[in-house]
């Protein structure tokens, strides 16, 4: 990881204008794109600036470099004369690390799943306590995570934040724990926001980007200028002509589910594409069904419960929506094959 670092500062500080970043390809094939340099500065720096950051404060970077979260990290610990402590990434990154070399400020910036496996362990969650700052990135924090996570010191700053590969890491944030805690992300300073004809985000930025940025987020934009990511267009799919949205039903099941979960679709000759549910552990299919319907509406209810080993993820921890249709598809096949 040290050397990974290392490899980056050194292309960040050559004499090209330009960087290489690539995208996780959670919903797609990851893509790579040539970005400016003096952009990913001015993101960085609005960073430290909305999170009062100063000279002397630690950057704990624990994501892979090879993608723009990790990248981040490391250029704003450069441009706000940060000490670099750099961790394997892992899915407990606390685990091994050395509280001693935390500082009286601490930016760590985590994936949902990694925050989750810390607050759970004690003995990660009692060296998080003593982090000051807190983003979080990657997709949507679980319901019951989130709960976890608002009960934490106040003394910590803890904040979901939404962002992408194209917006150089985030352009908004929302704190998640503290007494102004907030359901909602606020943009950060020279963030625009509208919601286009699709009712999907539209934003510009006047730091990082010349042109509109038309995204497949679903949005509900608030009078107070924040707004609430409803999902992903592209992650709605039609069962029997009913709209479903993927992300909005995992979020309503997370805390009634047992065992972890992805909602995906396999293409069913009756209803298009039929939902179902791939989980993880030892529960049965009849158990989980009953739960979704104590939980949901009758049409919400997957259709099918398929059991894996593990859930498709890319690899910064991000669900791999193609991936799990792809493996619910091969497994329902397989099924069917051996009735």
């Amino acid at each position: 990881m040290k050397l990974q670092v290392e490899t980056f500062i050194q292309e960040f500080e050559n004499e090209s204008p330009f960087i290489e970043v690539q995208t996780s390809g959670s919903t797609g094939i990851p893509k790579r794109m040539m970005v400016e340099k003096q952009c990913i500065r001015r993101s960085a720096l609005r960073t430290l600036s909305a999170l009062d950051l100063h000279p002397g404060a630690v950057a704990l970077i624990c994501l892979p470099v090879k993608y723009i979260a990790g990248k981040m990290m490391v250029v704003r610990a450069l441009v706000g004369s940060m000490r670099i402590e750099a961790v394997t990434p892992a899915s407990n990154p606390l685990l091994e690390f050395d509280e001693s070399k935390l500082g009286a400020q601490t930016l760590l910036a985590v994936t949902p799943h990694q925050l989750a496996e810390i607050i759970n362990n004690p003995a990660s969650l009692r060296i998080f306590q003593k982090i000051s700052h807190v983003i979080i990135g990657g997709g949507a924090i679980p319901t019951n995570v989130e709960a976890k996570a608002a009960t934490l010191p106040h003394s910590m700053a803890i904040y979901a934040t939404y962002g992408m590969t194209e917006t150089l890491s985030h352009i908004a944030l929302r704190r998640v724990n503290g007494p102004v805690r907030q359901d909602y992300f606020s943009p950060l300073e020279g963030v625009q926001i509208s919601k286009g004809a699709d009712g999907c985000l539209v934003l510009s930025d006047s730091l990082t980007t010349s042109e509109p940025l038309r995204t497949n987020d679903l949005v509900e934009i608030l009078p107070n200028g924040g707004f609430r990511i409803l999902g992903r267009r592209d992650n709605v799919i039609s069962s029997g002509g009913i709209k479903l949205q993927l992300e909005t039903l995992e979020q309503q099941l997370a805390a009634k589910i047992p065992a972890d979960f992805m909602l995906t679709y396999i293409n069913d000759d009756h209803l298009g594409q039929a939902l179902t549910m791939l989980y993880v552990g030892n529960s049965t299919a009849e158990k989980l069904r009953q739960l979704c319907a104590d939980t949901v509406g009758r049409y919400e209810v997957p259709k099918h419960f398929l059991r894996v080993g593990a859930l498709p993820t890319t690899e910064t921890g991000k669900p791999a929506r193609n991936s799990a249709h792809q493996l619910a598809e091969e497994l329902a096949h397989f099924s069917y094959l051996s009735t």
